[in-house]
């Protein structure tokens, strides 16, 4: 799992649904910054921006 903090203050966690990524948030995430610590979640799935990590490998070989 990957993910993107920015910000500072109270927290927010932003979840992206099926089937985007993580950049789905980014309007949303840029009005808040200044604000509130924003957290912006990479869960993977079809249209996940991790390419090449350690998770994705891992997943790769249990599904195989």
């Amino acid at each position: 799992m990957s993910y993107i903090t920015e910000g500072g203050g109270e927290g927010l966690v932003f979840l992206q649904g099926f089937p985007s990524n993580m950049y789905f948030w980014n309007d949303i995430k840029n009005e808040l910054k200044d604000k509130l610590r924003v957290t912006v979640v990479e869960q993977g799935g079809p249209l996940s921006s991790i390419k090449n990590s350690i998770e994705r490998g891992l997943l790769l070989k249990i599904y195989h």
